[in-house]
């Protein structure tokens, strides 16, 4: 036995053991310390994470079946003159659209589209399809709530050229309420809701994207869907890579 001496009080060591005890004493509690700084930097990495855009799988299609998925609907022209298929270009939805009546400037009426339920909340849609490249081509994504109101974000090509522009339909009213890049198509699009803010963007590769602007409404769109029309310059073929 070890006698130390402080103060004229005597404390007794008897073993080795109680020193290991008292060291573990130690790394015990400086683990129980530790532990919700480790668990806060694990929870604020995994919310960065969340961040990320992904595949949402209950609305991706990449078109690579020859049957369409059943939770798409189409809208024709009002002649029924348009057509889809999804065997012309294999892995594309391919749309098909003769010169019609009323531009997509103008109304919904003769703008063939496939469409499907659109979700609540905030998202994001992404598309790639190929540019149009004639007067009074266009095509892009959709938003549809009647045929008073709606959002159409186009690539659209007049007699000036090319460019990305967003027009709105709000109670009978339209108007152009976005857009930029004139010149220059974007084969990639993406329309992101967030709150009641519409934002659009457009890629030419996929990885880089440009920003065109946004647009607010408390207008609760019901559906989303892809679309092509040519009214002016003959029969415009519209390939759709896949839907996101």
């Amino acid at each position: 036995m070890i006698l130390i001496k402080t103060n004229g009080k005597k404390f007794g060591i008897k073993n080795k053991k109680r020193i290991l005890v008292l060291m573990f004493i130690i790394i015990f509690m400086s683990i129980l310390i530790c532990c919700p700084m480790i668990l806060l930097l694990f929870n604020q990495e995994k919310e960065d994470y969340s961040n990320q855009i992904v595949i949402n799988n209950d609305y991706y299609d990449d078109f690579s079946s020859s049957i369409l998925n059943s939770s798409w609907l189409w809208h024709n022209d009002s002649n029924n003159l348009s057509s889809w298929s999804l065997t012309t270009s294999p892995g594309n939805l391919h749309i098909t659209c003769p010169t019609v009546s009323i531009s997509w400037q103008n109304g919904i009426q003769d703008i063939p589209y496939m469409y499907q339920t659109l979700p609540s909340g905030d998202w994001l849609i992404e598309t790639h399809v190929n540019e149009p490249n004639a007067n009074e081509y266009a095509n892009g994504i959709i938003l549809y709530r009647d045929n008073d109101n709606w959002l159409i974000y186009a690539n659209h090509y007049d007699s000036v050229g090319e460019m990305n522009l967003l027009r709105s339909n709000v109670d009978g009213f339209i108007d152009n309420v976005a857009g930029g890049d004139r010149g220059n198509n974007m084969p990639y699009l993406r329309l992101e809701k967030i709150g009641n803010t519409y934002l659009i963007y457009g890629s030419s590769d996929g990885n880089n994207w440009n920003s065109y602007g946004s647009w607010s409404t408390n207008i609760s769109y019901t559906q989303m869907g892809i679309w092509s029309q040519s009214a002016y310059s003959g029969t415009f073929n519209s390939d759709f890579d896949y839907f996101n």
